[in-house]
Parts: C-alpha cells; structure tokens; sequence
C-alpha cells in the first residue's frame, strides 16, 4: 500500500466507476496493486495514463517508478505522452504497425532533445515546431508514412487491374459480336433459345477468367511486394477475379445492347470505366472503407 502510496486510502471502498468511491487514476493503482500481490519481476501494462489529467498522469507515473526502484521491470505501452512522462521512462522502444523497429535508446532528463536531433537529421522528416510534443511529432511523422505506403500500393493496383480488366472488357466485345450475328440465325432455324445461348456466353468465361485472374495475381502479388500469408493472397485473388468479370461481362452487356461494334466501343470509353472509379475512390461509404482496410492488410504485417 505504501509502495502504491495508497494507505490513505486502505478503509475505502471501490466503489462504482464515475459514481461513487475511487477516482479512475486510483482505481489505476489499485490495479497495479494487485498485480504485485503475486511479486513478479517483470510487469506489464498498457497505457497506464489513459484517460487521465496531467496530475493524475503524474501520480500513476510516480507510483511507477516507486516500483522500478524495487529492482521490478515494468513494461508499458503508452500513446502521445507528455514531455514529462516521456523523460521519466528509462528506455524506449518506438515501433510502427506491424512490429517494426523505428528507435531504440535510453531516455531520461533531456533525452527528448536527441531524439528530435535524431529524427531530424532524416532527409524529408519536417523540423519540430517549438514547443510541440516529441512524442506526438514522431507519431504524427510515421503515421503519415505508413499512409503513403498504403496509397502507393492502393495506386498501383488500381492501375494494374484497371489495364488487364479494361483489356478483358475490350477483347470479348468483337467475340460477341461475331456470335450475336450467328445467333440470330441459329435461333431463326430454331436450335436454341436466346437465353440458353447468354447463359452458354456467360458460364464459360467463370473458368477462363480465374485461370487468368490467378496466373496475373501470382505475379503482381509478388511484385509488389505484399505480405505473403494464405488469406490474404485469396482475398486478393477473389478482389482480382469478381473485378475481372465484372469487366467481362460489362464489356459483353454494352456488345448486346448497341448495334454494332463501334458503337460499342464508344460507348465503353464513355462508362466502363465510372463505375470502378467509384468504387475506389469515393470518399464514404462502405466499398472505399473496405477498400482500405483490405490494402492496409497488405501491406502490413
């Protein structure tokens, strides 16, 4: 209790979060308190400071370090701290999504000064504003980072499966135009029905169009680098393959309905590519949303 520097508090009772009894800073070391009933070596905790003012922050901190000097390790995880919880820490390690090591070093009084010279002595990393928050600099900086990963990758597979699926949608225009033709004349001598013969067009283009999706996932996949785990190579797969025919057969539903080939054909510059676009770069919506999540899977571990 002393240790906490709770034996003021040792007759209280609990109480109900926001109602009655302890405050939540003391209701934070009385968690830490039980977690020392078993007198581990090593404590971990996750962002002991949320949710609390600055003075408040600095008696959880305090008692932190009350028990470092126990001969206890803690371990904490803590997101945009002030200048002085960041120097109280004896060690960081600063790391991005995906467990990526970004700085580690010894902290302490002044310590935040070298980081800053650290990180800004980086080719293209912007000067610290007087008076702003290290730690939130730093944040700020690698967030925007991994943003631009995220759209240098959502680019290029925009402009990959646009030209192989604008190809596929070209390419089946003048099959079935040369078909419709001979339709129409087996339909007249009545061998089959019109929806038979749609239903013929549109069933052998599932096989065709997965043996190509795959063979050009394969590769682009590799390409471009992506984290390479199962499921996230099928969900890429199954994002190329519904695109690709969606394409195909956009391109087989304007052949059947304007006259002619070249009709078509200006026709397919004007609106085959909006409704992709859309999809992609709407700014709300559930498509741009999932979109996102799915290229940040990607590119991230």
């Amino acid at each position: 209790m002393e240790l906490v520097e709770l034996t003021p508090l040792s007759g209280a009772l609990v109480g109900l979060p926001g109602i009655d009894g302890l405050s939540t800073e003391q209701r934070k070391r009385l968690t830490i308190t039980v977690e020392l009933v078993s007198n581990p070596s090593i404590v971990f905790m996750d962002e002991p400071t949320s949710g609390l003012d600055a003075r408040a922050a600095a008696i959880v901190m305090r008692t932190m370090r009350n028990i470092v000097n126990t001969g206890r390790t803690i371990v904490c995880t803590i997101h945009q701290p002030s200048i002085d919880i960041f120097e109280s820490f004896d060690e960081l390690l600063f790391m991005k999504r995906g467990g990526e090591l970004i700085y580690a070093s010894p902290l302490g009084p002044k310590s935040s000064e070298l980081i800053i010279s650290y990180f800004e002595a980086i080719e293209g990393v912007q000067k610290i504003r007087y008076g702003y928050n290290p730690a939130t600099w730093m944040l700020e900086y690698f967030c925007r980072e991994t943003q631009q990963d995220l759209f240098n990758a959502m680019g290029s597979m925009y402009s990959a499966i646009l030209f192989i699926s604008i190809t596929n949608g070209t390419a089946v225009q003048p099959v079935v135009s040369v078909e419709r033709f001979v339709s129409y004349r087996e339909r007249a001598a009545g061998m089959y029905s019109a929806l038979s013969f749609a239903f013929a067009q549109v069933v052998i283009e599932f096989p065709y169009v997965f043996a190509q999706a795959m063979i050009y996932s394969t590769i682009f996949y590799s390409m471009a680098s992506f984290v390479w785990t199962v499921d996230r190579f099928i969900w890429y797969l199954f994002f190329m393959y519904f695109t690709m025919l969606y394409f195909t057969f956009y391109g087989m539903m304007t052949m059947a309905v304007t006259p002619n080939h070249n009709v078509d054909h200006c026709c397919s510059i004007l609106y085959v590519v909006e409704p992709f676009h859309w999809f992609y770069d709407s700014s709300q919506g559930m498509e741009t949303d999932t979109y996102c999540f799915f290229m940040e899977s990607l590119v991230e571990n």
